[in-house]
């Protein structure tokens, strides 16, 4: 499946109307199938699925290392199966959910369930700094990267990058937290967290569920183009993650631990 479409649509533009074709970002369900039985739904713009369920399930804490997973398979365009050594941390009867492309905390039912322990600290002696310009340069190289996003204007990116600049890993999806799933399941799949030594940029505004799952990452610095919440920052600031907001190619704002940002 692809991650836009074509529609016929009708555009409005200095008093006249247009027959046009419009590329639409797509969505469409995918179930998450562990050891045979139904986990969730989530609505989700295609490609990357494999990385989208493994890194469900590891920022969900469904599963407690990276190496549970022992197997997975597409077993059709919308259906992703993985096989774990342990059964997920969560009782199918009652916590088969559903989660749209805007949420990431469906299907909870009470707040400790929203929260997470992560079981990487952020505040151990691997320290990382990043220089002001090379923060500022970020969000023009993601911008750079979001080809759905420049075809249709309808989705969200977020990528991560070394202390210099350079991208490592990059994802796109009508969901913030899918596209940040299919980022952090990019490097669960290989055994490769946590993320210490890089930067994450959000393409939107920084929610608490994003900082959380980065959080379970082990990310030390997250960068956003919008603004955060103050559970964002609350949860950021407790976990010893350094928060930055409203980046701009000339400005941003620091909200937790600035001491990673240096001159």
């Amino acid at each position: 499946m692809e991650d836009s479409v074509s529609k016929k649509i009708v555009k409005f533009s200095n008093g006249s109307r247009t027959n046009v074709t419009d590329l639409i970002a797509a969505e469409a369900p995918m179930q998450l199938i562990v050891n045979g039985k139904p986990l969730s739904i989530t609505m989700r713009t295609p490609g990357s699925d494999v990385e989208l369920g493994a890194g469900f399930l590891w920022t969900e804490r469904l599963i407690e290392r990276q190496d549970d997973i022992i197997s997975h398979n597409e077993s059709d365009q919308n259906t992703v199966e993985f096989s774990t050594r342990v059964q997920p941390m969560v009782e199918f009867e009652s916590k088969n959910f559903f989660t749209t492309s805007s949420c990431g905390v469906c299907g909870k039912s009470t707040v400790d369930e929203i929260m997470k322990s992560s079981p990487f600290s952020l505040h151990n002696s691997h320290e990382i700094h990043v220089q002001e310009r090379v923060i500022c340069s970020l969000p023009e190289k993601l911008r750079n990267h979001q080809s759905a996003f420049n075809q249709t204007g309808g989705i969200h990116g977020c990528a991560l990058f070394d202390v210099d600049g350079n991208i490592f890993k990059f994802a796109e999806d009508v969901g913030r937290h899918n596209a940040l799933d299919k980022l952090i399941g990019h490097y669960v799949l290989r055994g490769q967290l946590p993320l210490p030594s890089y930067i994450l940029l959000l393409s939107g505004r920084i929610s608490f569920e994003l900082v959380q799952k980065s959080i379970m990452a082990g990310i030390k610095i997250v960068c956003g183009i919008g603004a955060p919440s103050d559970l964002a920052i609350d949860t950021a600031h407790e976990n010893g993650q350094t928060l930055v907001g409203f980046l701009k190619k000339d400005s941003f704002n620091i909200y937790t631990h600035p001491k990673r940002i240096i001159e």
